[in-house]
């Protein structure tokens, strides 16, 4: 039976087709087993390891964090976010070999300047003020081997924040109040940086990471009084505070004793 040039055309597609296919099924298997070998490798599944975390906030203008200026025909007054810091505990558990969960709780104390102008009494004012607030984050761990003890980290999860009070500012002229949208909040959280794992010592982590509320955190008001012995003449302006932020994140988890862990078991 002789093939029409048609026929051959699309008996060739087809096998062509299922080579190609077949190499990709390969490649997929292949980085599939590496994964599993140098990724995972090494964890122990039912490990619990405790750690603590400092991280330094920088200023950034992106994530609606940099700096906002509100004014009308007098008065204007400019927010920019400055440097902060947050610290805390970390919880790390190893459920199985692929899933890993990070805990903890963190105290923020993140510094806001504040820019205060007033054209016909020629003032010019500025000040500052610190916000603190509390975040527990759920996230999820994902890590990559690059050597014998050197791992990539990269993590994906949410924060609740909580905020335990507003902020007020009093001036010779105008008084500012940062009031918080509700004293909960949510927020997505993301990093990715650089572990080395010793036998002995811990492990020792650095990187960077974002973190990004679901909606703004509260509204910056500020009221200013033309005479300030009438408190019943004022003008008010509002800015809303986003909250998100980038930080540069140290970390520093205890490694357990293994060998007190065995005889523990054994005495019992």
């Amino acid at each position: 039976m002789e093939l029409t040039e048609t026929q051959f055309y699309v008996l060739v597609r087809n096998c062509a087709l299922k080579i190609s296919l077949s190499k990709y099924k390969v490649l997929l298997t292949g980085l599939l087993f590496l994964y599993t070998h140098f990724a995972i490798g090494q964890i122990e599944e039912g490990e619990t390891i405790f750690g603590i975390q400092f991280k330094g906030i920088v200023p950034v203008s992106i994530l609606n964090a940099g700096e906002q200026t509100v004014r009308n025909d007098s008065i204007a007054f400019t927010l920019s976010s400055a440097s902060g810091l947050s610290f805390g505990g970390v919880l790390r558990h190893n459920f199985t070999r692929m899933f890993t969960i990070e805990t903890g709780i963190h105290y923020v104390s993140r510094r806001y300047h504040f820019n205060f102008k007033q054209n016909i009494q020629n003032i010019d004012d500025n000040s500052s003020v610190n916000l603190v607030s509390y975040e527990i984050p759920v996230q999820w761990l994902l890590y990559i081997r690059l050597g014998e003890q050197f791992y990539m980290n990269a993590i994906f999860g949410v924060s609740v924040d909580f905020y335990p009070s507003d902020v007020t500012n009093t001036r010779e002229n105008y008084a500012y109040i940062m009031v918080r949208k509700s004293w909960i909040n949510l927020a997505l959280i993301a990093s990715i940086g650089f572990e080395y794992r010793t036998k002995d010592a811990g492990y020792f982590y650095i990187g960077g990471s974002v973190h990004y509320p679901l909606s703004d955190i509260g509204t910056l008001r500020v009221s200013y009084f033309p005479d300030p012995s009438d408190l019943s003449d004022f003008v008010n302006l509002d800015q809303k505070v986003s909250g998100s932020y980038i930080s540069v994140d140290v970390r520093y988890f205890f490694k357990k004793n293994k060998e007190k862990k065995k005889q523990n078991i054994n005495r019992k």
